[in-house]
């Protein structure tokens, strides 16, 4: 709690002042993050002054491994050459190492598998440009040496990569295909999740499509131009369907379905990186890739199909 002999200190001056054994410019950055809290709500602004009386919070993340071993394991490679691998990524696999998640990412499969990956992203994520959420399935390209990383980066920042999803998300949207344009930005008070944020938040934007209507879902087809963090997630709850399995945005675990009420029980969020498309960055051709449905999703459908026939 916030002393009358410290009332006006700035939050960053503050906390250099109470927790010593850590740098007030690291100190700063956590509060950047949003890891530190005010009276229980995250303050983002290290020169805000604290006042007597208020409950100051930190939260330390743990620290991240310093490095990663190859480990063999097996991979669905969709594509592979001297530059470039794309690998259709499991549901429930962790792309890269990080705090909580040091073994068994798809770093480390991919490693084992090509010897070398760009050095780019750093020792724990080498040859990571993009990425996927642990319980998202589908395709995910990666880069052999920095020439190919830094090119394929590119052509992520200038949104010349085509990326389409197919997501089952609950209840039925009113109009068969529409585009969200809705800035996001991290959550004010749950810093691990992002939110609908106009005003701090970064432009997101995102077109659907209905595939296919299903009992009380609908699979959807989504395209995303930007590349916020859980962009889909939030943009699909925004609309007031969100993902199903995907609690942190309010998707139902478990669904009662069709006239009978049957109830169906959803392993995880319903989102598939379906395919990607783009030019090669080195080579200059172009690249189509695709990744099958996941079995776990195949099930889904099968179960909330009914008799609802497919719509286009």
């Amino acid at each position: 709690m916030v002393e009358p002999s410290d009332e006006g200190l700035r939050l960053d001056k503050y906390l250099s002042k109470k927790i010593q054994s850590i740098s007030r410019t690291r100190l700063k950055a956590l509060v950047k993050e949003g890891l530190v809290t005010v009276n229980g709500v995250s303050c983002l602004i290290p020169k805000q002054r604290v006042v007597t009386g208020q409950e100051v919070s930190v939260t330390v993340p743990e620290p991240e491994p310093d490095q990663v071993i190859a480990t063999a394991m097996d991979l669905e490679i969709l594509f592979e050459d001297e530059h470039l691998i794309a690998i259709n990524k499991p549901p429930g696999m962790v792309v890269h190492p990080g705090a909580g998640n040091t073994k068994a990412t798809l770093v480390h499969g991919v490693l084992h598998h090509c010897k070398g990956l760009s050095v780019i992203g750093g020792k724990i994520r080498p040859g990571v440009v993009h990425r996927l959420d642990k319980d998202t399935s589908g395709v995910i390209v990666m880069a052999k040496n920095d020439v190919a990383h830094l090119r394929l980066s590119e052509l992520f920042k200038d949104r010349r990569v085509k990326k389409h999803y197919l997501a089952i998300i609950s209840g039925h949207l009113p109009d068969r295909q529409g585009i969200v344009d809705k800035a996001i930005g991290r959550h004010p008070v749950r810093r691990t999740k992002m939110a609908i944020d106009e005003k701090r938040g970064r432009s997101a934007l995102t077109k659907f499509w209905v595939e296919r209507d299903l009992l009380a879902a609908q699979l959807v087809r989504i395209r995303i131009f930007t590349g916020r963090t859980h962009q889909i997630r939030v943009h699909m709850a925004h609309l007031g369907h969100p993902i199903l399995g995907d609690a942190t945005y309010g998707g139902p675990k478990v669904l009662r379905a069709g006239p009978e009420g049957k109830e169906v029980t959803v392993p995880r969020q319903m989102l598939h990186a379906a395919n990607l498309e783009m030019v090669h960055p080195v080579l200059k051709n172009k690249i189509y890739l695709e990744a099958p449905l996941p079995k776990d999703m195949m099930e889904i459908l099968k179960m909330l199909s009914g008799d609802l026939k497919s719509k286009k």
